[in-house]
């Protein structure tokens, strides 16, 4: 999605209470000189490196056997 497709659109009401109108143009100005993030070969590395990670990572059902052991025993838990 393009954002110059949203710039002849006005903020509603309740954002100009607290911004100003030239401070959309400057956040739509800055939006539009960088470079897609999906096209960005390193992006895209580091993005699925990332995702392996947080497979990788305990579920969350260990978390909730790890809460209900700490509410059972009141010791720390050093796993």
């Amino acid at each position: 999605m393009c954002i110059s497709r949203f710039s002849s659109l006005r903020p509603p009401r309740a954002l100009l209470t607290y911004f100003e109108p030239s401070d959309f143009n400057e956040a739509l100005f800055w939006a539009e000189q960088r470079p897609p993030i999906l096209a960005d070969p390193t992006h895209r590395t580091n993005t699925y490196r990332l995702q392996q990670e947080m497979q990788a990572l305990p579920t969350v059902g260990h978390a909730v056997g790890l809460l209900e052991q700490l509410a059972r025993d009141r010791q720390p838990i050093f796993a």
